[in-house]
């Protein structure tokens, strides 16, 4: 684990400098060179893109496709118009007016799907942003939603919606048609959480082991369960695909007859999304993709080596630290040190945050930061065999949330707290 004191005290020096958490991370990258000590030589690149992948199987069967931290982290030669090509979202005109968008979808024709989970609805906009239609209200019945999600799917026209309050799925058509409601024949594994995808009739789903009261007493890191599973919400049958076991809190301290406890920093949970026939997964930790088939079995592993950590250091700490206060303005800065001192940190941070399927095959891996939603978003991409191609830059402030063969579909939240929906442009380099 880190030593805080020693961090702390460099970390107040450092105070005031811009924080680049990924510097290291892609100037290493950026700096090597190859054979005869060139850094720009198109042949060295060329060898590097050509050789820096191995594939081995283990003992099991297992195919291991490995990607040198020199090639996944330097910038992928792709590129994204800076101008959005469709803009939805306005406090003026009601049909735009956004609050909560939880999933999107590309329509035929150039327009854009979004679910509102503020107005209870399906909207439907043509390729210049205007609204056609919209489908649902607030209700119980068919059609009707209380909290709505849209479960991202890979493949096919419909659309499939999963309501935490109701505890039910519904489907409608691409156009919004309502076709059948799915009841849950016994509890769904997450509470009122959606799935992560869905894959035909398979669901895919993380549930969290409940912390009992007696280890909530003792002090230190909170140990949590985590069980990644195949649910088929009509049958109630289900499919392990992988447990992990990770400390995102501790209990500090006690107020009265409660436990206190407080968030780990630099901690993710494991995360996981759906191809059209199989399962991403992400431990929460390693710069390590696996995918699992329906029938919960490991098929393949994508892994980054040689050099992807990153360190919890001072600068990192500071980062936190400012970014903590600038939401904090009344707290002091000795304050912020405290609650930071008053739980563990990992040694180094989690390689990603999460993952996204894109429509022809490719896997985005969000390179992790603490702030969510942070100023600049920053994606490993890697192609459908494994191999980690490079590192794309996603315009500020933009939460990806789908990404087809030519554009990127996300929500931005303006200096006013407006939100947005945006497609831009997007176009691949030779690798993809």
């Amino acid at each position: 684990m880190v030593k805080r004191s020693t961090l702390l005290r460099v970390a107040s020096v450092s105070r005031g400098y811009p924080l680049l958490i990924l510097a290291t991370f892609l100037l290493a990258a950026c700096r090597q060179s190859g054979p005869g000590g060139s850094e720009s030589s198109p042949s060295v690149s060329d060898t590097l893109r050509t050789n820096a992948n191995s594939y081995q199987k283990d003992s099991s069967g297992v195919l291991i496709t490995e990607t040198t931290a020199q090639v996944a982290t330097a910038p992928l030669k792709w590129e994204i118009d800076p101008v959005p090509t469709l803009a939805i979202g306005s406090e003026e005109i009601e049909a735009q007016t956004l609050f909560d968008v939880r999933g999107l979808r590309s329509l035929s024709g150039g327009g854009v799907m979004l679910l509102d989970a503020g107005s209870q609805e399906l909207r439907f906009f043509d390729s210049s942003g205007q609204l056609t239609h919209r489908v649902g209200r607030k209700g119980e019945g068919p059609g009707e939603f209380q909290n709505p999600y849209l479960v991202q799917t890979l493949r096919g026209d419909s659309l499939l919606v999963w309501d935490g309050r109701l505890k039910r799925f519904q489907l409608f058509s691409a156009t919004g048609e309502f076709v059948r409601t799915i009841s849950l024949s016994g509890p769904w594994p997450t509470g009122s959480n959606p799935p992560l995808g869905a894959v035909g009739e398979n669901m895919l789903a993380v549930r969290p082991e409940a912390i009992s009261q007696a280890k909530r007493w003792a002090l230190g890191p909170l140990g949590r369960r985590f069980d990644l599973v195949w649910h088929d919400p009509a049958t109630g049958n289900e499919v392990s695909i992988a447990t992990f076991r990770r400390a995102l809190s501790a209990t500090i301290g006690r107020s009265g007859n409660l436990p206190v406890s407080a968030s780990i920093p630099f901690t993710t949970r494991p995360y996981g999304t759906v191809t059209d026939s199989s399962a991403m997964v992400y431990d929460g930790v390693s710069a390590e993709v696996r995918e699992h088939g329906v029938d919960g079995e490991v098929g393949r592993i994508f892994r980054v080596t040689d050099g992807i950590r990153r360190p919890v250091d001072a600068e990192v700490i500071d980062g936190y630290l400012q970014y903590h206060l600038s939401r904090n303005p009344n707290r002091s800065r000795r304050e912020a040190e405290d609650d930071f001192n008053a739980v563990p940190s990992p040694d180094s941070l989690p390689a990603f945050r999460s993952l996204l399927v894109d429509e022809v095959g490719w896997i985005w891996a969000e390179v992790y930061h603490w702030v969510r939603n942070r100023q600049s978003g920053r994606w490993m991409i890697f192609d459908p065999e494994g191999r980690a191609r490079g590192i794309l830059d996603v315009p500020d402030g933009l939460q990806v949330l789908r990404v087809g063969g030519d554009f990127i579909l996300g929500v931005r939240f303006d200096e006013l707290g407006v939100e947005h929906v945006l497609r831009y442009s997007l176009r691949r380099g030779r690798e993809g």
